[in-house]
């Protein structure tokens, strides 16, 4: 983590003066990408192939989005090629907000029918259709679902596995595609998707890709990049405390730098992967950007007062690695029963994105050790410390959405310490490891491994530590780092984290979108600063599990407006933390 202090102020101020050139040469449209796999030679003959003679597979089929903004509707027509697939499932979420189903083929209107299977719907065309045969229904915007949905008239965002009807038994079957976007001349006159700015694309993908999709319309933003580590792009409506044209430049170099990390090369022909940029729906709960992965990008919704801060840089750069890792090296869990890859794909991706950052310069030694921190305080706080690898792994396919959760989180944060342990004491042992996988899964397209050998592949192996560490993973016990693992700069600390306890219960939301407070726990926090049963909470902004994040309510209280505003702190538990000691001639603090 430390091998880039010397030259770090330089590398920054080179990459910032080559962002401000890269928006000068493209006016200021914008750009971001999110790391995808190396394509391989399949792949790309699929891709020419599909340009050379793209009406001669199969399975071709078009998809049309066309949002309404008068009705708050979303028009989606299918057309294939070929007959043959007469069910098509629809999301959970969409059920009950469909209308308006109509199919035709060769020969005209065919009949189309839409059965309820209990948990969402299933759409039913007509067997025996001669192609080619359209189906089209009406979708109201729906709520729960994979991404924010919504339909105004300033904007629509959504997700493709929120609004999709998806081929019953043949969702991963790679076909030619074409994606049309039909913006409404009068309220969205732009649109853009995670595939492309174009309201046009044509590629060779799947339903499982176009599921993975995000979609944003409106009066947009846009941004491109171009270079021969692969295209960039990016697309925003609404207005952000930060400039996402600059948030777009250096996702557009950072996701370069995580390439060039993972020593991974991408062909001229690599399709271009985006980062969607969407208001908030008013009334949401949270504070902060939520960034969820895409196909090819990632989708980022916030509000007006949502600042762009090292979190959110680590959280983007950690999907860009996390897309290469997973696709390229598959943990297998034959010796591991039971067992789930979370601690490896997210985990280790954590690490990747706080490395690569730090020697890219984007963020500082200081915010890098309050990352670091926050995961100690996280592993001391977790419900599951002390778990072993199999225990979490049971965990994580709960039914109980809380328990799956904290699990999950439980998995990432300990494969996060792992990586960081990872490195030796030239700080590269976690790079090598990775590129020496990553390499030998360029022929197969897949390496396949164990924890046993993962941690025999460590560059460090004879000195018996990757030994340690696998025996930390799999038991649960405390990872053993060492002050060593993070530079002659920062030391490792005993200290007491405190537990986040937001220390009242809620109603059920009101149709106005506010909450009643049902209760108060005695002697929180909350109950500290005036909190009572029956305030009507308006608004709330908080960060769960992050005690130290203040929680900040507006409430009504008879005729009164209030604000109130606490630190969720809770109980208090040993943990450590990473302190910065800086060594005059060494290094000073950034």
């Amino acid at each position: 983590m430390e091998r880039h202090y010397a030259r770090k102020m330089s590398i920054r101020g080179l990459f910032v003066a080559g962002m401000i050139a890269a928006s000068s040469a493209v006016g200021c449209a914008q750009a971001t990408r999110i790391a995808a796999p190396a394509s391989t030679p399949t792949e790309r003959a699929e891709n020419r192939a599909a340009r050379s003679a793209p009406h001669q597979n199969l399975a071709d089929w078009t998809v049309t989005l066309a949002p309404d903004a008068r009705s708050g509707t979303l028009r989606v027509e299918l057309k294939l090629a070929r007959a043959g697939i007469e069910r098509w499932h629809l999301a959970p979420a969409a059920k009950g907000a469909v209308s308006a189903l109509q199919a035709r083929d060769a020969g005209g209107p065919i009949a189309i029918t839409l059965d309820d299977d209990g948990s969402s719907g299933t759409i039913v065309l007509a067997p025996g259709a001669r192609p080619p045969v359209t189906f089209s229904y009406v979708l109201a915007a729906v709520r729960g679902g994979i991404c924010p949905f919504q339909i105004t008239a300033d904007e629509a965002v959504f997700c493709g596995a929120d609004a999709l009807a998806m081929p019953v038994g043949r969702e991963a079957e790679r076909a030619t595609m074409r994606l049309r976007l039909v913006p409404d001349g009068e309220f969205h006159r732009q649109a853009a998707s995670s595939f492309g700015l174009e309201h046009e694309v044509s590629s060779t993908s799947s339903f499982t890709d176009l599921s993975h999709a995000g979609f944003v319309f409106g009066s947009l933003g846009h941004a491109r990049f171009a270079a021969q580590e692969g295209r960039d792009h990016a697309a925003w409506q609404g207005y952000f405390s930060f400039d996402p044209r600059w948030v777009a430049a250096e996702a557009a170099g950072v996701r370069t730098g995580v390439d060039r990390w993972l020593r991974v090369s991408r062909p001229g022909d690599d399709p271009s992967v985006g980062l969607l940029f969407a208001a908030r729906a008013p009334g949401a709960e949270g504070r902060g950007l939520d960034i969820r992965p895409l196909f090819r990008g990632a989708l980022v919704s916030g509000d007006a007062s949502s600042m762009w801060t090292s979190r959110e840089r680590l959280d983007l750069t950690r999907l860009f690695a996390q897309r290469t890792i997973a696709a390229s090296i598959k943990l297998e869990s034959a010796d591991e029963p039971g067992s789930t890859s979370s601690w490896f794909d997210e985990g280790i991706a954590h690490a990747v994105a706080l490395d690569v950052l730090r020697g890219m310069g984007v963020i500082s030694r200081a915010e890098a050790v309050a990352e670091v921190s926050s995961w100690l305080a996280e592993e001391a706080l977790s419900p599951y410390r002390g778990r072993s690898l199999a225990e979490l792994s049971v965990a994580a396919r709960s039914t109980d959405p809380a328990a799956r959760q904290a699990s999950h989180r439980a998995l990432a944060i300990r494969g996060a310490l792992l990586g960081l342990a990872l490195n030796d004491a030239s700080g590269d042992g976690l790079q090598r490891l990775l590129n020496g996988l990553l390499a030998s899964s360029k022929k197969a397209g897949t390496k396949t491994v164990s924890s046993r050998t993962l941690f025999e592949a460590s560059p460090h192996a004879a000195s018996g530590r990757p030994a340690q560490l696998r025996a930390a993973l799999e038991s649960g016990e405390e990872m053993p780092l060492r002050a060593s693992d993070f530079g002659p700069c920062v030391t490792l600390v005993r200290r007491k984290v405190h537990a986040y306890e937001l220390g009242f219960t809620r109603s059920a939301r009101a149709s106005d979108g506010t909450w009643s407070v049902a209760t108060v726990a005695p002697g929180t926090a909350a109950a500290k600063s005036g909190l009572l049963v029956g305030d009507v909470i308006t608004e709330l902004s908080h960060r769960p599990g992050h005690a130290d994040a203040p929680v900040m309510l507006s409430l009504r209280r008879s005729s009164e407006k209030l604000a109130i505003e606490y630190l969720p702190r809770g109980a208090a538990r040993e943990g450590r933390a990473l302190a910065m000691s800086p060594r005059r001639g060494l290094c000073s603090v950034d």
